[in-house]
């Protein structure tokens, strides 16, 4: 069963100038984390962009000749540079993040169809990819915090059913920008708090 495929071919892109030196872990730049990579990586001074950060790693994976780490990689690059075409200018790394994301669920929804269609060595191939991309997100929210904002959420919109869910998850969704956020997680929370709401429940 083939699963819906996206598009890995890297289109002819003027090359930009970028970071070639390596994240190492003694660099230290007194900035605060924005992802599991950020903390410390560093270009003259400045931490490392999406592209920049993936274009290291990519030479990375060149010189250990790792094929699949540097297909996905490629395949990332191309997506964001893409997405920079599109709109004439820099992304930056909200919307860079937002496309690392649009790229894990396209892989999630392969993986399950694969799944159902007996494919389990094309669904581990993409849950290896999954994986190589998910080192570029920032930490998920808590289970705590996921609580609290929704929480939040429910009480600065005034929702006391499951009619309000969007309004709901929209600003739960405004209060987790910068995070790597689990959407049908973050519904699903939702839907079960103004069920309790609905059912009387504090």
């Amino acid at each position: 069963m083939a699963a819906p495929r996206r598009v890995k071919s890297v289109m002819p892109i003027a090359q930009i100038q970028i970071a070639r030196a390596s994240c190492k872990s003694t660099c230290k730049c007194g900035r605060a984390p924005y992802s599991v990579w950020y903390s410390g990586c560093t270009f003259g001074g400045q931490p490392m962009g999406y592209i920049e950060k993936i274009q290291s790693d990519l030479t990375a994976a060149m010189k250990e000749k790792d094929e699949l780490r540097l297909s996905v990689l490629r395949m990332v690059k191309s997506a964001l540079k893409l997405k920079e075409i599109d709109k004439m200018r820099p992304l930056d790394d909200l919307e860079s993040l937002q496309i690392l994301q649009t790229l894990i669920k396209q892989r999630r929804e392969s993986v399950e169809q694969f799944t159902q269609g007996g494919r389990k060595d094309l669904a581990d191939k993409e849950a290896k990819e999954i994986a190589i991309i998910e080192k570029y997100l920032p930490a998920a929210p808590s289970d705590a915090e996921m609580h609290r904002v929704v929480e939040e959420a429910i009480v600065e919109s005034g929702a006391d059913s499951l009619k309000q869910m969007g309004a709901v998850v929209k600003a739960a969704r405004a209060k987790l920008e910068g995070k790597s956020i689990d959407g049908k997680l973050l519904s699903d929370k939702v839907r079960e708090r103004l069920t309790e709401k609905a059912a009387g429940k504090p």
